[in-house]
C-alpha cells in the first residue's frame, strides 16, 4: 500500500463521533503499548487482543483486511513467532519493525535481536520485513522452526484503526518437511500462554470452508473459560458448500448460542480469493456485494464485513483496556513495593577500600556482639532469634534453644558426664556387696541413657561378676610377677587394671569434642548468615578465610589437650595420685566394708566369729580372709576403684574446663574481628573478602531495571487514570456510540 492511498482506507471509522475520542484512545493504547514495550508483560497481565486459529484459517487475511497492510501467507512465515501489530492514527504514514527478545534469553541474544530495526513509509514491503525478521531469529529449515521472540510492527497513518493485536502461529495436525509434527504441541502451548492471560481478548478465527469439528481452536476454547473473553471470526464463507450442513452450521454459529457461545459474539468476513488481484478498496467493495446476497440478509450488519469489524474491535479493546487498566495499576503498585523491598535486601554496593572497611567493621562488630552473647560472655538477648517478636511457640523455643550455644554446650557436657558413667569403664563389676560399686560406673537402664550411648558411638561397659574380676586380677598378678615379695605386688597391679578400665576415656572425650565443635560451627554459621543476610559471596569468603581455618585449628588443639589430660603411662609421664587423699579414701572404703560385715554378723547373731575393729585388733581380718591371695585381690580392687573414682572426676572436669572452655568457647568471639582482618589481610585482601559478587551486581542491575520499568508503568497508568478522572469514562462513551 502506498502513502498516497493511506489517507483513504478505514473509512468505516472516519466519523466525527469517533474522531472526538481519537486523542483519548491513542493515549490509552499508547500507555498499554509502552507497558508492553518496557517488558511489563513479564510482571503483569497487559490487556491485548490475541489472534488464534488453525493454519489456513485466514488469520493473515483478517489482519490484512483490518490494517490494510498486506500480510504474507506464503510459507506461513509470519506464523513462526508471535507478531504484535499496533495500529495508530498519525498525520504521516510510518511502519516500524523491531524484535523483542524473550525475557529468559541471554544478554548476548537480546543484544543481537535488539539490533533489528526497520523503518519505512511504504507498507507494501511487510512480507520482506517479516522474512528478514525470521532470518534474524535464525528460523530456517532444519534449525529453529518456531521462536519465543516477538516481532513488533507499529503502523501509523491518517484514519488508521486504533488497535493492538498479537498474531500467533496457527495450530496444525499434520506435519511436513519444514514443519515437523512434534512442534504442533509447541504451537499449542505458545497460544495457550497468551490465551490464559486474564486480560487478553481472544480473536478466534475459523474457516467456513472446513468443518468446525476439525478446527482445534474451537476445541481449545471449550476446554476453559476462554469463551468469556472471546470474539469469533468466520472467514472464507464463499468457499463453504451451499445448502448443506456446513452452511447451516456456520449460520448457527453467528447466532452465538450453546457450546459455541462467545462473549463478544461472532463476525463473518469474506477474504480475497485465490487469483483475485485487487487492492483493499476493491476487496471491501467486493465483500459488501457478497454480503448483500439473500443468504446473509438476516445476519445483523454489525456482525458482517470488515468495516464493522474494525469498529467492533476498537470498541471491545478500548472498553476492555479501560476496565482492566486500574487493576494493572494496582498490581504494579504491589510489585513496586515488593521490588523496593528486594533492593533493600541486597548487600550494599562496594568496590573501594573505604566502603569495604566500613562494611567489614559493621560485620565484625555484630559478629563479636552475638558470639559473646551465645557463649555466655554477656547477657543473652533476642537479636539472634525469631523469639524477638514475642513468638513463644514450640518452634520458636526450639530455635532459641538451638542458637543459645552456652545452654547447648552445658547440656552436652551433662551428656558427656553420663556417657563417662555408662561407657567410661571397660567393665562394670557386679559386686557381692552392692555398696562396693562406684557411682562413676553405672549400667544402662533407660531409653535416655541408651540414646546417649548411641550418640557417643561406644558400647556400654561389659558386665562381669566380682569372682570373674578377681580371677582376672589373679591371672594378671601371675603374669607380671618378678622377684618381689608377695605383698609387694599389690601396688604394681592397681595401675595396669586402672589403665584397662579407663581405655574408653580418650574416645569418649574426642567424640564429645567433635560434637561440641559441630554444634558450635553450626551456630557460628547461623550467626554469620544472620549478619551477612543475602550477601552469600561475602559469607562464603569469610567462611573460607576465617571460620573453617579456626575450627580446623581448634579441633587439633582439642585433641592435643585431651591427650594431655588422659592418665596415660608412657616414657615421659606416669599418673600419680594425691597420696593423702588416696590413702584416706582407700581406708574409708575398707572401713565401711568392715562395718557392713560387722553389722551383717550381728544381724545373723553368729558369735562363732567376732570381727573387732582394726583399731582394737589389727589381726582380725585374718579370721575372715584366710587365703593371702584373696586379701591381695581385694586390696588391688579397692585401690583401683579408689584411684578410678578420683581420676575420672578430675578428667571430666579438665575436659570441660581446660579443653572445651579454654581451647574452644573462649576463643569463639575472636574468630572474626577487625584487628584480625587488618592483621592477616592487606588492602587487596580486604577488598576481595567483601567485594560485591558479579552475581549480586547482575541481580542489582536486573532489579534496578525491573523497578524502573515498574515505576514507569505505574506513572503511565496513574497519569491516564488521573487525566480521565474515571477510568471507565472511555468505556461508557464508546458503549454509547456502539449503541
Amino acid at each position: 500500500m502506498t502513502a498516497t492511498k493511506v489517507t483513504s482506507y478505514a473509512a468505516g471509522l472516519d466519523t466525527p463521533e469517533l474522531q472526538k475520542l481519537t486523542a483519548k484512545h491513542t493515549q490509552l493504547l499508547d500507555t498499554v503499548d509502552t507497558l508492553r514495550g518496557n517488558n511489563l508483560g513479564k510482571y503483569v497481565e497487559i490487556p491485548q487482543i490475541v489472534v488464534v486459529g488453525d493454519q489456513s484459517s485466514g488469520k493473515s487475511s483478517v489482519l490484512s483486511a483490518i490494517s490494510q497492510v498486506q500480510f504474507p501467507a506464503r510459507g506461513n512465515i509470519c506464523t513462526r513467532f508471535a507478531t504484535e501489530l499496533s495500529l495508530r492514527v498519525a498525520d504521516e504514514p510510518k511502519l516500524e519493525a523491531t524484535i523483542r527478545a524473550h525475557e529468559d534469553e541471554t544478554e548476548d541474544i537480546k543484544e543481537h535481536l535488539g539490533a533489528f530495526k526497520i523503518t519505512q513509509t511504504e507498507f507494501d514491503k511487510l512480507p520482506e520485513i517479516i522474512e528478514a525478521a525470521s532470518k534474524h531469529m535464525h528460523i530456517a529449515e532444519g534449525q529453529n522452526f518456531y521462536s519465543r521472540h516477538t516481532l513488533s510492527i507499529k503502523i501509523s497513518g491518517p484514519s488508521v484503526p486504533q488497535l493492538t493485536l498479537v498474531d500467533l502461529p496457527g495450530f496444525y495436525t499434520f506435519g511436513r518437511d519444514n514443519q515437523p509434527i512434534e512442534f504442533a504441541e509447541v504451537v499449542k502451548e505458545l497460544a495457550k500462554e497468551y490465551m490464559e492471560n486474564k486480560n487478553s481478548i481472544i480473536l478466534a478465527v475459523i474457516a467456513a470452508s472446513y468443518t468446525t469439528a476439525n478446527q482445534r481452536i474451537l476445541e481449545l476454547i471449550k476446554q476453559s473459560d476462554f469463551s468469556e473473553r472471546a470474539l469469533g471470526i468466520i472467514t472464507k464463507p464463499d468457499l463453504m458448500p451451499r445448502g448443506g450442513d456446513s452452511e447451516a452450521e456456520i449460520l448457527d454459529l453467528l447466532k452465538n448460542r450453546g457450546s459455541t457461545f462467545m462473549r463478544y459474539g461472532w463476525h463473518v468476513l469474506r477474504n480475497i480469493g485465490e487469483g483475485e488481484a485487487m487492492d483493499f478498496e476493491e476487496r471491501d467493495a467486493q465483500e459488501e456485494v457478497y454480503f448483500a446476497q439473500k443468504l446473509w440478509r438476516n445476519i445483523p450488519q454489525n456482525d458482517r464485513g470488515i468495516a464493522t469489524l474494525r469498529k467492533k474491535l476498537c470498541d471491545v479493546l478500548l472498553m476492555h483496556i479501560a476496565e482492566k487498566l486500574p487493576l494493572v495499576a494496582k498490581r504494579i503498585d504491589e510489585l513496586v513495593e515488593q521490588y523496593d523491598h528486594k533492593v533493600t535486601e541486597l548487600p550494599e554496593a562496594r568496590d573501594e577500600i573505604n566502603g569495604c572497611q566500613r562494611y567489614l567493621l559493621r560485620l565484625t562488630e555484630k559478629f563479636a556482639q552475638i558470639t559473646r552473647q551465645v557463649t555466655g560472655a554477656t547477657s543473652m538477648t533476642f537479636d539472634f532469634d525469631i523469639a524477638a517478636q514475642g513468638d513463644l511457640t514450640e518452634a520458636a523455643s526450639a530455635s532459641m534453644e538451638k542458637r543459645n550455644l552456652r545452654a547447648r554446650v552445658r547440656d552436652m557436657n551433662k551428656d558427656f558426664v553420663m556417657a563417662m558413667l555408662l561407657c567410661g569403664s571397660k567393665h562394670i563389676v557386679q559386686w557381692r556387696d552392692p555398696q562396693d560399686a562406684s557411682a562413676w560406673i553405672q549400667p544402662v537402664t533407660g531409653d535416655v541413657q541408651s540414646r546417649i550411648v548411641q550418640r557417643y558411638g561406644l558400647s556400654p561397659s561389659i558386665q562381669i561378676t566380682q569372682e570373674e574380676f578377681e580371677k582376672y586380677v589373679d591371672r594378671l598378678a601371675t603374669l607380671i610377677r618378678a622377684n618381689e615379695l608377695p605383698d609387694d605386688a599389690t601396688a604394681k597391679l592397681v595401675m595396669p587394671i586402672f589403665f584397662e578400665q579407663s581405655q574408653p576415656w580418650g574416645a569418649l572425650a574426642n567424640r564429645h569434642a567433635d560434637m561440641v565443635l559441630e554444634e558450635t560451627q553450626t551456630v557460628v554459621g547461623d550467626i554469620l548468615k544472620s549478619i551477612t543476610e543475602n550477601d552469600e559471596s561475602t559469607r562464603a569468603n569469610i567462611t573460607d578465610t576465617f571460620i573453617k581455618p579456626f575450627f580446623t585449628k581448634r579441633r587439633k588443639a582439642l585433641y592435643k589437650k585431651i591427650q594431655e589430660l588422659l592418665p596415660l603411662q608412657h616414657a615421659s609421664r606416669y599418673p600419680v595420685a594425691v597420696e593423702l587423699l588416696y590413702q584416706y579414701k582407700l581406708s574409708k572404703r575398707q572401713e565401711k566394708r568392715r562395718k557392713r560385715l560387722e553389722l551383717k554378723q550381728m544381724e545373723q547373731q553368729d558369735t562363732s566369729i567376732q570381727i573387732p575393729s582394726q583399731a582394737n585388733n589389727p589381726q582380725a581380718v585374718k579370721h575372715i580372709t584366710t587365703v593371702p591371695e584373696a586379701g591381695r585381690t581385694t586390696s588391688v580392687l579397692d585401690g583401683m576403684m579408689v584411684y578410678y573414682n578420683m581420676t575420672v572426676q578430675t578428667f571430666v572436669t579438665n575436659v570441660v574446663m581446660l579443653a572445651i572452655e579454654n581451647e574452644l568457647m573462649v576463643q569463639i568471639p575472636g574468630i572474626f574481628t577487625m584487628d584480625k582482618v587488618i592483621r592477616e589481610l592487606g588492602t587487596a585482601g580486604q577488598i576481595e573478602l567483601v567485594r560485591e559478587s558479579s552475581q549480586s551486581k547482575i541481580q542489582r542491575e536486573k532489579l534496578a531495571c525491573d523497578l524502573e520499568n515498574l515505576k514507569r508503568g505505574k506513572e503511565l497508568c496513574n497519569q491516564w487514570i488521573k487525566d480521565n478522572k474515571n477510568a471507565r469514562t472511555c468505556s461508557f462513551e464508546i458503549q454509547d456510540l456502539a449503541d
